[in-house]
């Protein structure tokens, strides 16, 4: 669940709203979009979240 009441992102579809690239993902991850996705910055080092990008996208749309 979203952490403000919004709907959590769907990472299985075509459509991405923060970001389409590797480095877009990463910077949405580390620092934040909006209430209900909060930075990860002070969590998790750059490794890890770039390990995250790598899951996202394993689990994302095939190109």
């Amino acid at each position: 669940m979203a952490l403000a009441g919004g709907t959590p992102a769907d990472l299985t579809d075509d459509t991405w709203d923060y970001g389409s690239t590797d480095g877009e993902i990463f910077v949405a991850i580390r620092d934040g979009v909006s209430s209900d996705m909060l930075a990860y910055k002070d969590k998790l080092n750059e490794k890890q979240i770039w390990q995250l990008v790598n899951f996202i996208r394993s689990i994302g749309p095939k190109k």
